[in-house]
């Protein structure tokens, strides 16, 4: 991780040296390798993976409700 700051002309320049703590930055830039072990969309705990299977039947569940009650009414 780099902390850099925003020059007023946009410029991006990194701190010198870099402070410990980077809450304190302006702007903390990531190497490829530290963005993908903090945002990587498919790391999940079983039960965080069961949750979203479950969110996911219910949406196509509604759904089909939603299309048979729409067929049923259409028909009276």
């Amino acid at each position: 991780m780099l902390c850099v700051t925003q020059e007023q002309n946009g410029t991006i320049k990194v701190a010198n040296p870099q402070p410990a703590d980077t809450s304190t930055c302006g702007l903390v830039v990531l190497s490829g390798a530290e963005a993908l072990a903090v945002h990587e969309p498919f790391r999940m705990s079983t039960a965080d993976a069961a949750t979203l299977a479950v969110a996911m039947i219910g949406l196509v569940a509604v759904g089909w409700v939603s299309r048979q009650l729409i067929r049923f009414l259409t028909t009276l």
